[in-house]
């Protein structure tokens, strides 16, 4: 009874080591290691039938990893799609972010006196800018926006004249 009892220890330890190492696995690898197990367990007990056991869990093993594989990989292409669609989705959405800040400090640039602000807007960015260079653009041009809606130009009223002194 110990004997078994240790097997049963083995066996389900090196199973759990097996799934927590599935973890980080794509869903190709997954599908190939699950699909050879079960593969494996239906192949042995088919095999035992006939007296070929190991056989048969061979050749299950390899059955099953094929299939699994092969599920598995079109789950991993389902997800690159959608990642790829939601990240086109995204950059989209940053460009016109963009596109309409650039607008409003372009107009507000213009707004300003040429004496006061002789910086000009900045030019159009590429359009082949990665995410990241998108979000970096992105911050650049709110905190630009920001500095000029936070700077008031000086109204013609509240400037004081210069003083001249007649001799």
């Amino acid at each position: 009874m110990t004997g078994k009892w240790t097997l049963t220890v083995r066996v389900a330890a090196l199973a759990i080591a097996g799934l927590i190492g599935l973890a980080a696995c794509t869903w190709t690898q997954r599908g190939a290691g699950i699909g050879a197990g079960a593969g494996s367990l239906i192949g042995g007990i088919i095999g035992h039938q006939s007296g070929h056991t190991a056989e048969g869990a061979l050749i299950g093993a390899a059955a099953g990893g094929l299939a699994g594989a092969l599920v598995g990989n079109g789950v991993d292409q389902v997800q690159a799609r959608r990642r790829e669609r939601e990240n086109r989705a995204t950059q989209e959405e940053l460009r016109q972010r963009i596109d309409q800040l650039e607008e409003e400090n372009r107009q507000l640039h213009e707004n300003r006196s040429a004496q006061r602000y002789s910086t000009p807007p900045p030019a159009q960015p590429p359009r082949e800018l990665t995410r990241e260079e998108l979000l970096q653009r992105l911050d650049q041009l709110e905190e630009e926006n920001r500095r000029l809606r936070g700077s008031r130009p000086a109204s013609p009223r509240n400037v004081s004249p210069p003083s001249t002194v007649e001799p």
